[in-house]
This record gives C-alpha cells, sequence and structure tokens, in this order.
C-alpha cells in the first residue's frame, strides 16, 4: 500500500464528510484546496522519430531522446504551450518518471489555478479529457514522438 495515497485518501474522505454535514465552508474548502495542491499533469514521452539511431526498434528513450527533449523544451516557449484560460499559467518541468515499470523522461505540469483543474477533473471529466488530449498530441507533434501517454496524478 502506498502510505502518501492512504493519508491523501482518508483526508479526502474526512473532507467529504465534513462537506456532506456543514455544508461547503471556508474552512473544508481551504483543507482540500491543500490537499489537492500538488495536482499534476504528466506526459511520458517515448523516444524521438527526429533523431536518427542505429535502433530502429527502441521503444525506450536514451540519452539522445533525453538531451534533444532539454533543448527543445528549454529554448520553445513550452509553458505557453499550456497555458490555460480556465486553469492560468502553467509552470512546465522536464523531470525522470516512472511509466509502465521503466523511468522515462516526462513533462511534468503544474497550473496556477490546481483548484480548478482538480474541480473540472472531477466535474467535467469530459471536457477536461479533450483539453489534456490536446496538450499531448501539440507535444507528440512539436517533440515527433513515436509514442506519448499522459495521466493526472493527485499524490
Amino acid at each position: 500500500m502506498n502510505s502518501r495515497f492512504d493519508a491523501f485518501e482518508s483526508e479526502l474522505t474526512s473532507i467529504q464528510e465534513d462537506m456532506r454535514s456543514n455544508g461547503v465552508n471556508p474552512t473544508n474548502e481551504a483543507r482540500l484546496k491543500r490537499l489537492v495542491s500538488d495536482i499534476k499533469f504528466v506526459i511520458a514521452l517515448g523516444p524521438s522519430e527526429s533523431i536518427p539511431r542505429d535502433r530502429l526498434d527502441s521503444n525506450v528513450p536514451d540519452s539522445l531522446d533525453i538531451n534533444y527533449f532539454k533543448k527543445v523544451t528549454s529554448v520553445n516557449s513550452t509553458n505557453d504551450i499550456f497555458d490555460d484560460d480556465d486553469w492560468g499559467k502553467a509552470s512546465v518541468v522536464l523531470e525522470q518518471r516512472e511509466f509502465n515499470g521503466a523511468n522515462v523522461p516526462s513533462l511534468v505540469v503544474r497550473w496556477d489555478n490546481y483548484y480548478q483543474f482538480f474541480l473540472d477533473q472531477g466535474n467535467n471529466r469530459e471536457y477536461t479529457d479533450k483539453k489534456l488530449n490536446g496538450y499531448c498530441s501539440a507535444i507528440a507533434l512539436m517533440l515527433a514522438l513515436k509514442w506519448h501517454a499522459g495521466r493526472v496524478e493527485l499524490v
């Protein structure tokens, strides 16, 4: 079991019970905002097809990919791609993250209005998924990715 997830789930249940009993109030809303303050969108990046390589069958990004991603994401205004009318300015960082049992380069996106992003995830999932898929597609085209995968992380 993931103790961070268990703690998150326990606190979320407590907040939900408080909201059911007492309605939404500034105290339980502040607790919820604090709880979800680390919500982020992570895009795992597969190898780039724009890099010539000896091994054409590789599905795992290598050091050539990582260097390319660093150059492209530092030169281009990657944050601007993710800036959003509803969720605000984006902060984008390139990190190594676990995906399907392997550490792969990933773009980690956080929005200024993370609370609205969290609410949209729960209340307007279809709309949110379309926006997130659009962001993934833009990055996949920009980096000529062989594959990519996006996921929302709360903990």
